[in-house]
């Protein structure tokens, strides 16, 4: 559900400053809560599916 909404707002942040900073915001949470950059090239959804769940 996580990398689905993440998606989502990537997907619309060059058209809506509402998008914009909810990827922000999920990239933070991820990163604080689970320790996984999203954008760093390399994470596979394996991997953060597994330190999600």
């Amino acid at each position: 559900m996580i990398e689905r909404a993440h998606e989502t707002a990537e997907a619309w942040k060059g058209y809506d400053p509402v998008a914009t900073e909810h990827a922000e915001r999920i990239r933070d949470q991820v990163q604080q809560r689970y320790g996984i950059d999203v954008d760093a090239p390399g994470a596979s959804e394996q991997d953060i599916s597994a330190a999600v769940t």
